[in-house]
């Protein structure tokens, strides 16, 4: 939301937030008590933030262009300018052009909150929390950004302060399923699942069922279900959802618990269809291979799994299992001793992935996550850790050269990482920017 001015006592200046519906309205009152033939600084810069909402850059330009001329006016000429130079992709001359509009009053907020946006989509977001946070001292109920700086919190880990933002989201937009979305999602990986299980429901009683989330909510609110062990409830959630390989997998590993095998087999069949490597289905299928005698093809089936996800512990076990039951106790055995050294590991991740909760600063923190990680053959994890750290101490060469080097490394990997199509700090926290989930 942008800002104008009005104040009858200065010819026309004061502070007065505006949506773009209400600019039409200031710009006429601006007229008649401007009462002169020339367009007066404050319906120019009116005009102005009108086509910035509409998009009209020429129009925009053309108000630079007179206001600039006018000292009086030159923090709203620079404030125009940067949203010019912000459309044009120019980015760096844009951040430099808002500084120069925070010296005027009528200005600064939304220089403030345009440079905070800029840092945040750098990953510089020490500095963009700073700007943010200092935008709500001035105004505690700009909206948006109360929702960037929510984002900032929960890209660099920091979910106590993620969720604090967002409880303030909700009463300032209390129709929006986003904030609660993400709030969901912070409570599931936090495995506090009753929790989540409430606020998923109030999410999807809010999103439209045409929205890209509808399904992505459905399916959050479902696998905790499963968590819960509210088997018939995850399938009524799951109902209305699409057919997508993760949605049929969570049916099937909800008709398998139920017991109704033909069901379970089906949707796990349709997912792997879709997608052979998908590991719940994978899973699902495995247990009904053995259940019919066909242990052989289950030990198989889990060889491939294991092979495409070698650190998945649900693989190790269930493997393992399978091999002993075979008579292949040597290779479970071994199998076993490697699953409890990535237990460990897995251990000290989710300790230290706890000391951040309520950390906003420390970039060391993020930097052993992003290590840990990295030994669990998590590379978008851990992508998005080392981008946290830099986040946090963007003049820190010792963490800046761990991740380029990372990056030059695993460059294969990275390019061929899936992108998950549901929100997850850690799928873990598969990198996945959360100002993506506004």
């Amino acid at each position: 939301m942008l800002t104008a001015t009005h104040n009858a006592n200065r010819g026309c200046r004061g502070r007065l937030r505006m949506s773009p519906e209400t600019i039409p309205v200031v710009i006429f009152s601006v007229m008649l008590i401007g009462g002169c033939s020339r367009p007066s600084g404050d319906l120019v810069f009116a005009q102005g933030l009108q086509a910035v909402d509409t998009g009209q850059w020429d129009e925009v330009q053309n108000c630079v262009q007179t206001l600039q001329s006018d000292d009086e006016f030159r923090p709203h000429a620079e404030l125009l300018k940067g949203f010019l130079l912000k459309h044009s992709g120019n980015s760096a001359a844009a951040f430099v052009i808002f500084s120069r509009a925070n010296s005027h009053p009528e200005t600064r907020e939304e220089a403030y909150h345009q440079a905070g946006e800029i840092r945040y989509q750098e990953g510089q977001f020490s500095e963009a929390i700073l700007l943010f946070r200092q935008v709500l001292d001035w105004n505690p109920d700009r909206l948006e950004t109360c929702r960037m700086l929510a984002a900032a919190y929960y890209d660099i880990g920091a979910v106590e302060r993620a969720m604090s933002s967002l409880d303030r989201v909700n009463q300032l937009a209390p129709g929006d399923f986003r904030p609660l979305h993400l709030q969901a999602t912070i409570l599931k990986e936090s495995d506090r699942m009753e929790d989540a299980a409430d606020v998923f429901e109030k999410a999807a009683a809010l999103v439209a069922a045409q929205s890209p989330a509808f399904d992505e909510i459905r399916l959050g609110w479902a696998e905790v279900l499963i968590r819960l062990r509210h088997f018939e409830k995850a399938l009524d959630v799951l109902e209305p959802a699409g057919p997508c390989p993760d949605v049929q997998a969570a049916r099937a590993q909800a008709l398998l618990a139920l017991r109704r095998f033909g069901e379970a087999e089906s949707s796990a069949e349709v997912a792997l269809n879709e997608e052979p490597d998908h590991v719940e289905a994978g899973l699902v299928a495995a247990q009904l291979d053995e259940r019919h005698g066909n242990t052989d093809k289950g030990i198989e089936r889990l060889r491939t799994l294991h092979r495409r996800s070698p650190h998945d512990l649900r693989i190790y076990h269930r493997l393992a299992d399978l091999l002993a039951s075979a008579g292949q106790a040597d290779e479970a055995l071994t199998l076993r001793r490697e699953a409890g050294r990535i237990a460990e590991l897995r251990s000290e991740f989710s300790a230290a992935h706890q000391a951040i909760i309520h950390d906003a600063e420390t970039a060391d923190l993020r930097l052993r996550l992003a290590e840990l990680a990295v030994q669990l053959g998590e590379v978008s994890l851990a992508d998005g850790w080392y981008r946290a750290a830099t986040g946090l101490a963007p003049d820190d060469l010792r963490i800046r050269q761990a991740w380029m080097l990372f990056r030059s490394t695993h460059a294969s990997e990275l390019q061929l990482a899936p992108k998950s199509a549901r929100p997850s700090a850690a799928r873990e926290r598969e990198g996945v920017r959360q100002r993506d989930l506004f």
